[in-house]
């Protein structure tokens, strides 16, 4: 009799961490993830379409939104303004292009720098018994105007750019949301 208990137990535990976990997997472009980035006042993370040829600086830009934005539970971080301009090609080098995911390492690899706007987001939410009430309010963002980076094609032949701005990080509070 315990033999047959045994798988009941496992399924109803299986059942369980599925009924936790899959409220939290959230498939970008899909009906959860609007229904999710509206509860931040804002639009959803941008979602990637593959490129498989050298990307133009305004493909790269979009690459570099489409990669950098994310969204959880608490907090969406969204990228706006993206401007890029991109240098000429260069070999890989393991020393300097060794944290570049799942780069070619026979391919080039072309330097960018830039600029972007990036916005930190927390859900808009309405708190009557305290008077708090963070519509319109709750993000800040960063102007990060000497953002540089790299585009490189993927060992699966697809393209993937970033950009990151270590030197300028001055949040301005209290914003409200992108909504392009």
């Amino acid at each position: 009799m315990k033999s047959r208990g045994r798988p009941l137990a496992i399924y109803a535990l299986t059942s369980l961490i599925a009924s936790v976990v899959a409220p939290i997997c959230i498939v970008p472009g899909g009906p959860l993830h609007a229904q999710t980035a509206s509860k931040f006042g804002t639009r959803s993370p941008r979602v990637c379409s593959e490129i498989k040829t050298k990307p133009t600086p305004e493909q790269a830009a979009t690459l570099i939104q489409c990669n950098q934005e994310t969204m959880g539970p608490r907090d969406i971080t969204l990228l706006e303004n993206v401007r890029v301009q991109m240098g000429s090609s260069q070999p890989y080098n393991s020393r300097t292009h060794s944290h570049l995911t799942g780069v070619d390492t026979t391919s080039q690899v072309y330097l960018l720098r830039g600029s972007y706007t990036w916005y930190h987001c927390d859900p808009e939410s309405v708190i009557p018994a305290i008077k708090s009430d963070n519509r319109g309010k709750n993000c800040f963002y960063v102007n990060s105007s000497a953002a540089e980076g790299y585009c490189y094609q993927t060992t699966f032949g697809d393209w993937n750019c970033y950009l990151h701005d270590d030197v300028h990080n001055e949040q301005v509070r209290d914003q409200p949301p992108p909504r392009s």
